[in-house]
């Protein structure tokens, strides 16, 4: 069985003309749908050696929205031949080598589902299908977050003997300023004002502290809140009840998968059908959490 993982699509720079226009984020989504096509090209140079990254096999479906295929590095490697005469291996350099990951965007719920490959992981893949989307705007940028398992995040975290740091960023909502408002409490207006489009916290005790952090306070259910709807990461550092030093990251430790079928992971077409199932679940999921903070923010009124 593959692993299939979710990322949720946030965009970043427009976001609040997006809140007083919603029609720019239609537009925005519109664009990206009609503009993504296998001509985008990103080169990076690492070690005087160039790896490219670009979108290929892509099929759109005009009537949900979508967008499948698959996101491709190319690089210089080396391919292994087995040569049964001389019973030995042969070893030759090959400039097309290759390793793709199949995807699929939901532009209506702004969710993407996809593969990894052992050279490339899920935050290779959302890095680079980011720049990939910037590369056909001239102004605007975009945020993508793995998106969590936020019950076993939560289970992680509270598991900690003594919580020493904790470190989270959370970028606005797309066009809901429901969540916005959930996120940012008291200071949402502040916030809002200050034109700023992400949000990070620190928060730490020393070392020598007797008691750590309490998770268990409306900031954490907050931030929570907005890992869990994939507006951000977070990052806890404490101590386990063997008195060791661990690190939990959300988007290392906590990412929200489903098994699909190996012979699905490079079948577009099945892989996007088994993709827009998976997300239709998890944003149910996530509409409940919504439904869990406004029960948490009624009993907090009480």
């Amino acid at each position: 069985m593959a692993q299939m993982y979710f990322s949720k699509f946030n965009i970043n720079s427009e976001i609040y003309e997006v809140y007083k226009d919603d029609n720019i984020r239609i537009k925005i989504l519109d664009d990206i749908f009609n503009k993504m096509d296998a001509q985008a090209v990103y080169e990076e140079e690492d070690n005087q050696q160039t790896t490219k990254y670009k979108f290929c096999d892509l099929s759109k479906d005009y009537k949900n929205r979508s967008v499948a295929g698959r996101l491709v590095k190319i690089f210089k490697g080396e391919l292994q031949s087995y040569d049964e005469k001389q019973d030995t291996v042969n070893i030759v350099g090959a400039d097309d080598c290759a390793s793709s990951c199949t995807f699929y965007f939901d532009l209506k719920t702004e969710e993407i589902a996809f593969i990894t490959r052992r050279d490339f992981g899920y935050n290779q893949f959302n890095k680079y299908f980011k720049i990939l989307l910037e590369t056909y705007f001239d102004d605007i940028s975009f945020e993508i977050f793995l998106e969590n398992n936020i019950d076993e995040l939560k289970e992680k975290i509270y598991s900690f003997k003594k919580i020493l740091s904790a470190e989270v960023i959370i970028v606005p909502p797309n066009a809901n300023t429901d969540d916005f408002d959930k996120l940012f409490g008291t200071t949402a207006q502040e916030f809002k004002e200050s034109n700023a489009t992400k949000y990070t916290q620190r928060l730490e005790v020393s070392s020598k502290s007797k008691q750590g952090i309490n998770p268990k306070n409306s900031f954490f259910e907050r931030m929570f809140f907005g890992v869990g709807k994939g507006y951000g990461e977070m990052t806890v550092k404490g101590r386990n009840k063997q008195d060791e030093i661990m690190t939990i990251t959300s988007s290392e430790d906590t990412p929200y998968k489903r098994q699909i079928p190996d012979i699905e992971k490079d079948s577009i077409g099945a892989f996007a059908e088994r993709a827009s199932f998976f997300i239709k679940e998890l944003v149910s999921k996530k509409m409940e959490l919504n439904l869990n903070e406004k029960e948490t923010n009624k009993g907090s009124e009480q």
